[in-house]
């Protein structure tokens, strides 16, 4: 069962975790007995460059993406947390997929734009490492 809105004071156990610590009481107690945890470590996503491309946001201050990480401004695709595609769901396996379906996006964009458009891609030279 997710705990929210507490902190853990420490782990408690002798030969491996038995329970948790809370810094308030959750059903009466503030020890917490379990065998596993899941740690989800809160952060502000960090939104500039989106709003200097003219992104939408959410109300959440998140990116506001379609199911193929496709933002409101045209080439630009975004992934992982600080979008709005995963919910609640904030986990490293979720942002890596998203990831992967935001580049195979962004590569179907720039590819039905053809190879002449440098508007939304520059041609690169690779050199042979000596």
């Amino acid at each position: 069962e997710p705990v929210f809105n507490a902190n853990v004071r420490r782990l408690v156990g002798k030969d491996g975790l038995a329970g948790i610590e809370l810094d308030r009481p959750l059903y009466n107690s503030k020890e917490l007995a379990l065998d596993s945890i899941f740690v989800e470590i809160g952060a502000d996503p960090n939104v500039d460059l989106a709003k200097q491309l003219g992104v939408n946001l959410t109300s959440e201050n998140e990116i506001d993406v379609d199911k193929m990480m496709r933002t409101n401004a045209a080439g630009v695709f975004a992934a992982g947390d600080v979008t709005n595609a995963s919910g609640h769901l904030k986990q490293a396996i979720t942002a890596a997929a998203q990831g992967a379906l935001a580049a195979t996006s962004a590569y179907a964009y720039i590819s039905s734009h053809g190879n002449a458009c440098q508007k939304h891609a520059k041609g690169y030279t690779l050199e042979k490492a000596a």
